[in-house]
């Protein structure tokens, strides 16, 4: 069997690459190891597996982290509003505005469970209108 001389090169590469990992696993040099992997894969390597490419100092794609991101609903922070400068008035008025928007909160939350009920009762009388009708067909072909 006649081997291609860059095969050659290729094999002898492969077996240096092993021949200098079995060296650093016998030393346990944990940080040469990644080094080597560095060396070896580019860093899409890396994101196709989803791990942080080591060694890239944190510029790798953070493990799920992007799904994670993309899939959380949005939380606002709360305003910090400094009344210390107010007049007694535009503090009760600031008070009695935010009383309004907490009641108009439960309102809108209250609106969206009778929403859910009416859903739930459609989605059950249309379960029960079809089992009715499934059986009258049961009924007429026992007739």
């Amino acid at each position: 069997m006649i081997v291609p001389f860059s095969s050659l090169c290729v094999y002898s590469a492969i077996s240096a690459i092993r021949q200098h990992s079995i060296n650093l696993l016998g030393r346990q040099d944990v940080k040469e190891c990644w080094a080597l992997l560095d060396e070896l894969f580019p860093r899409n390597f890396f994101h196709r597996l989803k791990l942080t490419a080591p060694y890239s100092g944190g510029k790798g794609k953070p493990r799920y982290n992007a799904k994670r991101l993309q899939h959380r609903p949005h939380t606002p922070k709360p305003a910090e509003f400094n009344s210390e400068h107010l007049t007694t008035e535009a503090k009760e008025k600031i008070c009695e505005l935010e009383e309004e928007q907490r009641y108009q909160n439960y309102l809108a939350k209250e609106a969206a469970a009778k929403a859910a009920a009416a859903r739930d009762k459609t989605e059950v009388f249309y379960q029960l209108s079809n089992l009715a009708r499934k059986q009258a067909e049961i009924d007429r072909e026992k007739l």
